[in-house]
C-alpha cells in the first residue's frame, strides 16, 4: 500500500506542475496578443468630403471613411492586415509633426 500511495502522490505532483505550466503558458500567450503599439496617422480631407488616413513608417498602408470615428476603425483594421502581410514596417522612434507654411 505504501509504494501504492507513494506512486499516486508522485502523479498527483506531475498533474499538478504540468497544469501550472499550462496556465502559465496561457497567461504568456494572452500577455502577448493584447499587447499594443501605437501608430502616427495623417489624416487628411478630399475634394469628395472623404477622410483619408496614413500610417507614418508603414508604406501603402491608408484607408478612407466618411467620418473620424468610421476612419479609425477602418485605419486599425489596415494596420492589422498590415502586420499580419508579413512585411517589415519601417516605424520610427518618434514622429516630429506636421507644419502648415504659408509662402
Amino acid at each position: 500500500i505504501s509504494h501504492f500511495l507513494f506512486f499516486y502522490f508522485i502523479n498527483v505532483v506531475i498533474v499538478f506542475w504540468i497544469t501550472q505550466l499550462i496556465v502559465r503558458f496561457i497567461y504568456v500567450i494572452t500577455y502577448i496578443n493584447t499587447m499594443t503599439k501605437k501608430f502616427t496617422i495623417i489624416v487628411e480631407k478630399d475634394e469628395e468630403g472623404w477622410l483619408i488616413s496614413e500610417v507614418v513608417g508603414l508604406p501603402g498602408c491608408h484607408t478612407q471613411a466618411k467620418d473620424m470615428n468610421q476612419l479609425l476603425a477602418r485605419t486599425k483594421e489596415a494596420i492589422q492586415a498590415y502586420l499580419k502581410s508579413g512585411e517589415e514596417p519601417e516605424i520610427s522612434e518618434k514622429f516630429i509633426g506636421v507644419q502648415q507654411i504659408e509662402v
